[in-house]
């Protein structure tokens, strides 16, 4: 009998063990359930919130709806107290966002008109640096587009003082040839400057110029290296620089040049350089204009083979060259009303010449 009661505890002990086990594996299990869903639940809550966060924010609105959440059991209620004071939380924090963000746009807007402003000064200083620079360059380039004919090829710098070789020449022949063959014959300092500009920047070249055809190609455009610009026509160059006209070359007045009529030649500025007279001429007679330019003087030499016996020269000659009637055997002279320059041994030494 004792030992039934025995086996009969035992067998209780088991069962309740095996009860205690169960419950506490039930216990884990639904805590275990319980956890979980509170997790999900807490899950779609963020969810929910941070979708009406997000919809607030792009509506940039001050005012915020509540969460409703639907409480469908007991024993979620806690939870869902729970839930709702999370989103109230959230709501004022979204309140704290937006009135951040209306402080941030201020400060954006004012950020943007200080930044305006910034600009505006360094478009300030932008206009006053560019002015700056302006007037740096208008400065350089006054000093880059200088006139060299006003300043390396001005007339004074190519004068040429031939007083010293006169003054000998007259000493050594007693007469003042020299000083007229420069004053008609020589280049002024002007066109001394001009031909050495025209030489330095080869307007030579460029034209085409011709001095023994007294020839240049026309209606041509040339831009030199100082800056300036050179055109041509058939008979004349021009330069032009900083709206000033200058004429480089003149082919009407090219003392390189001569004209022939009836075997006599003579130059732009009136002096007869040559002839083709024949020798057995006796009887010369000049008269004032020759190609149509007017007779101004004789060169050197120019008739001295000639056994002239009469010679009659016009009143507008200004100058005769040495021994230019060396030859010639007439013994009276009609000079010139305008004759001012003569040279040595103009007449035959050895007749007696009688000047009218």
């Amino acid at each position: 009998m004792s030992e039934d009661k025995n086996k009969k505890l035992k067998n209780w002990i088991k069962v309740a063990m095996s009860l205690y086990v169960l419950a506490f594996v039930i216990g884990i299990v639904l805590n275990i359930n319980n956890t979980v869903s509170k997790a999900e639940q807490l899950d779609a809550t963020i969810t929910s919130t941070t979708s009406s966060s997000e919809a607030i924010l792009d509506k940039t609105s001050t005012s915020t709806s509540k969460s409703k959440t639907e409480v469908t059991t007991a024993e979620t209620a806690e939870t869902a107290e729970t839930t709702v004071n999370t989103t109230e939380s959230t709501t004022q924090s979204e309140k704290q966002t937006i009135e951040s963000s209306k402080a941030q746009g201020v400060t954006t807007e004012t950020t943007v008109e200080s930044s305006k402003a910034s600009e505006v000064r360094k478009t300030e200083i932008s206009e006053t640096t560019q002015s700056a620079d302006k007037s740096v360059k208008q400065e350089i380039n006054t000093k880059a587009l200088e006139d060299v004919l006003e300043t390396k090829y001005n007339a004074s710098n190519f004068e040429e003082d031939h007083s010293k070789e006169c003054a000998l020449d007259a000493q050594m022949y007693n007469d003042n040839f020299c000083e007229g063959f420069y004053k008609l014959i020589a280049k002024t300092a002007h066109e001394k400057a001009l031909r050495a500009y025209m030489l330095d920047y080869q307007v030579f070249d460029y034209f085409g110029v011709n001095s023994a055809t007294n020839t240049l190609n026309a209606n041509v455009t040339a831009y030199l290296s100082d800056g300036s610009f050179a055109t041509s026509t058939d008979t004349a160059i021009y330069r032009e620089f900083n709206g000033k006209k200058t004429k480089l070359l003149d082919l009407s007045n090219n003392p390189n040049q001569f004209y022939s009529e009836n075997g006599l030649h003579i130059t732009n500025r009136g002096i007869i350089s040559g002839t083709t007279l024949k020798e057995s001429t006796k009887t010369l007679t000049i008269p004032d204009k020759i190609a149509g330019i007017t007779v101004k003087g004789i060169a050197s030499a120019v008739f001295r083979d000639y056994n002239f016996t009469s010679v009659s020269l016009p009143d507008s000659v200004e100058i005769i060259g040495y021994e230019q009637f060396y030859n010639s055997t007439f013994t009276t002279f009609k000079k010139p009303k305008n004759l001012k320059y003569t040279s040595h041994n103009m007449f035959n030494p050895n007749l007696s010449v009688t000047i009218n």
